[in-house]
């Protein structure tokens, strides 16, 4: 059974953690969006920025989640998202997902350059 974990970006991130993880609620009536990490911290995160962990790993054992930018041995660079319409996650290039040689090189929340870099 795949585990079912989230992230998103704090909005406060002068704590110096600007990623965490954890259980998702959406309707938190302090924070708006927010994600409670070990069952018991709520933080209070960007709404745009949360992603599902895919059920996945790239090759050094990283969890791999959607919005992540995840690079194939042969150099191309894709964004992991959810669709809808089938209910699985997919890669701008839909190989990438069965290739099990692929690396997390960012993140569409930090990295909007490197997919620029790749189009180019």
């Amino acid at each position: 059974m795949r585990e079912i974990l989230f992230r998103g970006k704090r909005q406060d991130v002068s704590k110096g953690k600007d990623w965490v993880y954890g259980d998702f609620n959406q309707h938190d009536v302090h924070h708006g969006t927010s994600i409670l990490e070990c069952g018991c911290i709520n933080h209070g995160v960007r709404h745009e920025t949360v992603g599902q962990y895919t059920g996945l790993k790239d090759k050094n054992g990283k969890m791999i989640f959607e919005g992540d930018i995840v690079q194939a041995c042969d150099g191309i660079m894709a964004k992991v998202y959810f669709d809808r319409e089938i209910a699985s996650f997919l890669a701008d290039c839909s190989y990438l997902l069965k290739n099990h040689e692929l690396t997390i090189v960012g993140n569409i929340q930090d990295n909007p350059e490197l997919l620029e870099s790749a189009d180019a």
